[in-house]
């Protein structure tokens, strides 16, 4: 597997939005009131060319997409712009937080 040193991928939870930079430096911020300006220094300052990000919260998706832009990159969603090929098992994933 070949490194991506250019990554920045944002995990947001229903408690937490969790940040990782390319370079190392994490960024936690709360999931249901994101600081959205925080947000978007840290994207500006991880030497980041690409951001990925996952999202099982609508309000949190949308910070991330405004913080995302307002820093000046392009921002891929998993399970939207980026393929998840993984199956759920579950008989009621809908249910699932």
């Amino acid at each position: 597997m070949s490194e991506r040193p250019d990554l920045l991928t944002i995990d947001a939870g229903n408690s937490t939005l969790d940040c990782l930079s390319p370079g190392g430096a994490r960024l936690r911020l709360a999931t249901r009131a994101p600081d959205v300006a925080a947000l978007a220094r840290f994207a500006r300052e991880s030497g980041a060319t690409r951001v990925a990000a996952v999202a099982v919260v609508e309000a949190a998706r949308a910070a991330i997409e405004q913080a995302v832009q307002g820093a000046g990159l392009r921002l891929r969603v998993g399970g939207a712009e980026l393929p998840c090929p993984l199956p759920a098992g579950y008989d009621t994933p809908a249910t699932l937080g």
